[in-house]
């Protein structure tokens, strides 16, 4: 457990890493890569109102305590998700972060990520409204079931 407990505070210390240049190699289990994040775009086709896309997360660390993590998700809907998701919790991380960092890095970080959440976060909520505009209009298609009429027949 010392050796985990190392492990965080030396984490703890890092400094904030600049965006990195595309890897051009296999980024897997290579002690060079911390975070690789691969984006497909394409136009959308048709009557679709967001372009088709899907993207690959992958973190990792080496040495002592290695571990990594792959995250895929398909279709824009589940990347503005997936964004959202992952955006907050960076706010809120670099927040946390721009309290112990004297040197002013973290703030204009902490500043950015606000920005970038509040955008995501628009888009969040009109990926949901189209969601439930698509899933009503589906209801409204879907053939409805036969009701049965009773008929009352008087006898006198």
């Amino acid at each position: 457990m010392d050796g985990f407990a190392a492990h965080l505070a030396e984490l703890s210390g890092a400094p904030i890493p600049f965006p990195q240049a595309l890897y051009g190699y296999d980024p897997l289990h290579d002690g060079r890569v911390s975070c690789l994040i691969d984006l497909h775009t394409e136009p959308a086709q048709g009557n679709e109102r967001w372009p088709r896309c899907s993207l690959m997360v992958l973190e990792q660390e080496t040495g002592r305590c290695a571990w990594s993590r792959i995250i895929r998700r398909h279709g824009a809907y589940a990347v503005i998700a997936h964004t959202h998701t992952e955006v907050t919790a960076e706010t809120q991380r670099l927040s946390d972060r721009r309290r112990s960092d004297p040197s002013g890095r973290a703030a204009a970080l902490c500043e950015l990520a606000e920005e970038v959440r509040v955008w995501a976060q628009r888009m969040h909520r009109q990926v949901k409204a189209e969601q439930a505009l698509i899933r009503a209009g589906q209801e409204r298609d879907r053939p409805q079931p036969q009701t049965l009429r009773s008929q009352r027949v008087v006898l006198g």
